[in-house]
């Protein structure tokens, strides 16, 4: 009975007058798992898309099953592992990483305050001089977290405010239109939305994702629309936060009501 690995071995027998010979025989006795080869596809930097992550297959002895093995992840996960196989039936588990998260991270507040008038308005007909309308606010006390699907989690990189102006035009015969951001033809002025980027981002003693005090301001011109009409405009406040997977997540707050800015959000499919 032979026990150790190899591909042959030797029996020696003899006979009663005492003459040996010695037997080659085949054993093919492989009890050592195949070795983890090369990687890859795989990666520690955070995606939210499905990553194809192959590894190499080398065995000395029966040989693998197959030279590489691959599998393609499609779930939250930060490691994984692949199997491989000799032609003994030995495996191997080789681990990989993983780095998928796609699921969005949740703003939980914001406070705000406001520097001007939120609601900006004039009565303008074509006797009216062009108007650029600006508007300031300062964000604070922000509170997001990561949100854990299979334990994963890549973080917040980076907060976003946007501010998202909701249009009030009466026109020459006095009838009121409200033109809402994502609509035709809101997007086509360059200042429709401003967006200030937060990268200073801090944690809170209890374990969310805050950032420092920030004021963001924006401005509109009732060119746009043309000096005939009468026009105002609101704004709807919003701050997104984005994980290092490249998710994000809005959280909508609105001075007047709820309503106007939840239309925004719904018909700009989240700006």
């Amino acid at each position: 009975t032979f026990s150790t690995e190899g591909k042959t071995a030797t029996i020696d027998i003899s006979d009663k007058a005492g003459n040996t010979n010695s037997c080659n025989v085949n054993k093919y006795i492989d009890k050592t798992g195949p070795s983890c080869g090369t990687i890859s596809g795989a990666s520690t930097t955070w995606t939210n898309q499905d990553r194809t992550i192959k590894v190499g297959c080398s065995d000395s002895l029966s040989g693998c099953t197959s030279s590489q093995a691959s599998n393609t992840f499609t779930t939250d996960a930060k490691t994984g592992s692949l199997s491989i196989s000799d032609n003994a039936g030995n495996t191997k588990s080789c681990s990989v990483n993983v780095y998928i998260d796609k699921t969005p991270p949740e703003v939980d507040s914001f406070d705000y305050e406001y520097l001007s008038d939120h609601a900006i308005c004039n009565n303008g007909y074509t006797s009216l001089d062009a108007q650029n309308l600006s508007f300031d606010v300062r964000i604070y006390n922000a509170r997001a977290h990561d949100v854990s699907t299979n334990g994963v989690q890549s973080g917040i990189d980076h907060f976003e405010i946007v501010l998202a102006p909701t249009y009030y035009v009466v026109d020459n015969s006095n009838t009121a239109h409200a033109i809402y951001c994502g609509e035709a033809g809101c997007l086509e002025s360059p200042n429709r939305f401003k967006r200030v980027n937060v990268t200073n981002v801090q944690t809170t003693s209890d374990g969310y994702y805050t950032f420092p005090s920030t004021k963001a301001s924006a401005s509109i011109s009732n060119t746009y629309f043309g000096n005939t009409q009468k026009f105002c405009a609101d704004w709807c406040v919003n701050i997104r936060a984005h994980d290092k997977a490249g998710n994000n997540k809005q959280m909508i707050h609105s001075w007047g009501t709820g309503s106007t800015c939840q239309k925004h959000y719904n018909n700009a499919q989240g700006y």
